[in-house]
């Protein structure tokens, strides 16, 4: 592994991991469901200045479900009351929903967040980036969330990863920001997850069902996956035909991150699954060193499953060979993308 690799994953496992790790962490004391049992274990005190998504919305997450402008109007609020946060808006969907994307970091480096961007940039050109101090310049991580608009698991993460970085004023936490660009893209597919939660919210009932093929259980056709046309937007990436797909590439290409997390969800019998994918399944042109440090990182979200007691699966099942997905795309590009279902 050559010098600039070695300063550039030593950074990133220090500081980055945390964030892949922290929105499944839990402390150990507080009831299921609170806004406590969500967040990271550990001494964190909370700006109280900061509202909770509670707050804001009126319910705790994972007791009813997001759709985009409920997302929208949260993300705003927490820019209103921070200086740790800035929000950049980028095209329209379709139904002329807006895609957003939450830069959540240090005062300071959100006062400079435009020069920081174009510094980290210089890293794509070989003719500069050897030039650079990259232990002066903070880690990109991105987060990004819920490109298929009827797996929310990610677009709540989202929320609760945004109050957590944006409230927490413990020394750890602010410490971490002033080396790191927290990006937050809380959804990828705005139009399928407002039509998933209206349709949620519509069929819920306050009594459990048995029956599993009942009103609420079962979506119809076309489900929520897609697109307003019944596209898989995580299938769009190298095509751009799109809004979603447009605007994910123009998301990514603005920051070029470092580490990148793709927020999915699968079934409940399948277990948790994270990057790396099937060894034997992985595009020849995306190098041996990405697929080590994919690895060497996805050890620390094991270490937190572990401790959850959560069955999980890797390199297996899922794959890093059709780069025209989320998980896979910036790996040509030079970051190092995740991808957790």
């Amino acid at each position: 592994m050559d010098p600039f690799t070695k300063k550039l994953f030593s950074r990133v496992s220090v500081l980055a991991v945390f964030l892949l790790v922290s929105v499944l962490s839990s402390a150990q004391s507080p009831l299921k469901g609170t806004l406590e049992w969500y967040l990271p274990e550990g001494e964190h005190q909370f700006n109280t200045s900061i509202p909770t998504p509670e707050q804001v919305l009126g319910y705790q997450i994972g007791t009813y479900f997001l759709n985009w402008s409920d997302v929208c109007k949260y993300m705003e609020r927490i820019e209103a009351a921070s200086d740790r946060v800035s929000i950049k808006r980028f095209g329209l969907t379709y139904n002329h929903r807006e895609f957003i994307q939450v830069c959540i970091s240090s005062e300071k480096n959100i006062s400079y967040l435009e020069k920081i961007r174009e510094d980290h940039l210089q890293l794509c050109d070989p003719s500069r980036s050897h030039l650079l101090d990259i232990d002066k310049m903070p880690v990109v991580v991105n987060l990004m969330a819920s490109i298929h608009g009827n797996e929310t698991s990610g677009l709540n993460a989202a929320i609760l990863a945004a109050y957590f970085f944006t409230a927490a004023d413990s020394p750890q936490i602010k410490k971490m920001l002033e080396n790191t660009i927290v990006v937050i893209t809380p959804g990828l597919n705005p139009d399928g997850i407002s039509r998933f939660a209206h349709w949620t919210n519509s069929t819920a009932s306050q009594n459990k069902r048995a029956d599993v093929n009942g009103p609420g259980q079962m979506e119809p056709w076309p489900s929520s996956r897609t697109n307003h046309y019944y596209a898989d937007c995580n299938r769009d990436w190298l095509n751009v035909q799109h809004s979603e797909g447009k605007n994910s590439v123009s998301m990514y290409k603005w920051w070029m991150p470092n580490l990148v997390l793709d927020m999915h969800e699968q079934g409940t019998t399948s277990g948790f699954y994270f990057s790396p994918g099937d060894p034997y399944r992985t595009y020849r042109g995306i190098s041996q060193t990405n697929q080590d440090l994919t690895l060497k990182i996805a050890e620390n979200t094991a270490v937190e499953l572990d401790k959850k007691g959560i069955l999980y699966f890797s390199k297996e099942n899922y794959d890093d060979f059709f780069i025209g997905k989320g998980a896979a795309y910036g790996d040509l590009q030079g970051s190092i993308c995740l991808l957790h279902e």
